[in-house]
């Protein structure tokens, strides 16, 4: 379930900014699992008790038919598509590569070399752009490339928010996201999108996706290069064009 934090416009509408659009969310998900009630009258006059076993697979009956039938199916599904573009990325020919080029393609996979479209990131943020660019493909998009100013706009604002306890676009000096590109010496900011509480990178781009504003910036054609940064549960995407 998501609920938008401090909305300026309808959910699903977007921001004006100097270059773009921009969207925020937090994800609020309901813990713990559903519990089946058992009649609490006791028997009639007439009536016989069931026994004990019979009320405890009628309970277990209620309490499984209350329960999503696998809740971290979105995730993994997510996960397997960023490893699945992940291998096509290591299996496409490389510009200059020879016929022998297999060997030293596996050589450089083995040794742990990020994907181009990952280069810089690692962990998390690596993934997080993985699932971006599965997203976009899906779309017909071209994949966005990381820009390390974008990330360190992206981490710097992400940082911010962690430490001092905020969620806003908006930094608490009053510069946006514009403004911390190109204080990053990115030249063309495009959107940014931003979110707080989600455990994995999976889940954040699921709830991204889910929340037409921040869908509509990840499938932005126009946009060509990326940034991401993490502190604290807050989470920054960044684009440039």
């Amino acid at each position: 379930m998501l609920a938008m934090a401090a909305p300026l416009t309808p959910l699903g509408g977007t921001l004006p900014g100097p270059a773009g659009a921009i969207e925020e969310t937090v994800p609020l998900r309901p813990a713990g699992a559903a519990t089946a009630t058992l009649p609490t009258a006791g028997p009639g006059p007439t009536d016989t008790a069931p026994p004990p076993a019979l009320l405890a697979a009628r309970a277990a009956r209620e309490a499984f038919a209350g329960s999503p039938a696998d809740p971290g199916a979105p995730a993994r599904a997510a996960v397997a598509a960023a490893q699945a573009h992940r291998a096509a990325l290591d299996a496409a020919p490389r510009p200059g590569a020879d016929a022998g080029g297999d060997a030293g393609r596996d050589a450089a996979r083995d040794a742990g070399r990020p994907a181009p479209s990952t280069a810089g990131l690692s962990g998390q943020l690596a993934l997080v752009v993985e699932l971006t660019n599965v997203e976009r493909a899906a779309a017909g998009c071209s994949a966005l490339r990381v820009d390390p100013r974008i990330n360190a706009a992206a981490q710097g604002h992400s940082e911010d928010m962690a430490a001092n306890g905020y969620f806003s676009h908006d930094s608490r000096d009053g510069r946006d996201f514009a403004d911390r590109m190109t204080a990053a010496g990115h030249p063309s900011p495009g959107a940014e999108n931003i979110a707080a509480g989600q455990p994995d990178a999976a889940t954040v781009v699921a709830d991204w996706m889910a929340s037409p504003g921040h869908r509509k910036n990840i499938l932005d054609c126009s946009l060509s290069t990326i940034g991401v940064g993490l502190a604290g549960g807050y989470w920054t995407q960044n684009f440039g064009r």
